[in-house]
């Protein structure tokens, strides 16, 4: 989905100012990588691409939280991640990779932009809300709750639950 649409909805869910920032090529990275043993395809150790946004952190932004096709990994035991943010230092990384049917060789459905923008909006929003300092929410099914696979995901809804909303909130 156009990154400018994806900002206007964080504003509008956080009630903040969003910019975005000119892209960076992923060759510009220090970052580990890995070929997905399942995929076949690269990925990026999403911990280094946390610690070379928060050196890139504006002075002037509550967080920075970057937008990729590449697939992501937390952990070496890990498969993959849709994203990951910090709790404490105001970064976060979304891959919108495995949220495209296209990734796995699958054709993509009629309508499958609107799936994708779905997708990727759930997960900026899930990320960003980790900046706030929320964890995974375990009272409801909500946006700050996890997810496991992305049929999960996509049975989770754009909103928050009452109890994350007070977090937010307060």
């Amino acid at each position: 989905p156009p990154l400018a649409q994806l900002a206007e909805t964080v504003q509008a869910f956080f009630m903040l100012e969003v910019r975005t920032l000119p892209a960076v090529k992923v060759s510009d990275l220090t970052v580990k990588s890995r070929i997905n043993e399942r995929t076949k395809k690269r990925q990026l150790f999403a911990p280094e691409v946390l610690g070379w946004l928060r050196k890139r952190l504006p002075d002037d932004a509550f967080g920075l939280v970057a937008v990729t096709m590449e697939d992501l990994y937390p952990a070496p035991s890990w498969n993959f991640v849709f994203g990951m943010a910090s709790l404490k230092q105001g970064v976060g990384v979304q891959s919108l990779a495995r949220q495209d049917p296209a990734f796995f060789g699958e054709p993509r459905p009629d309508g499958w932009q609107a799936l994708a923008r779905r997708r990727a909006t759930w997960t900026l929003v899930h990320e960003i809300s980790h900046l706030f300092g929320l964890p995974h929410c375990t009272y409801w099914r909500c946006v700050v709750a996890g997810s496991n696979h992305q049929d999960e995901a996509d049975r989770s809804p754009l909103h928050a639950c009452p109890v994350c909303l007070r977090k937010l909130y307060s």
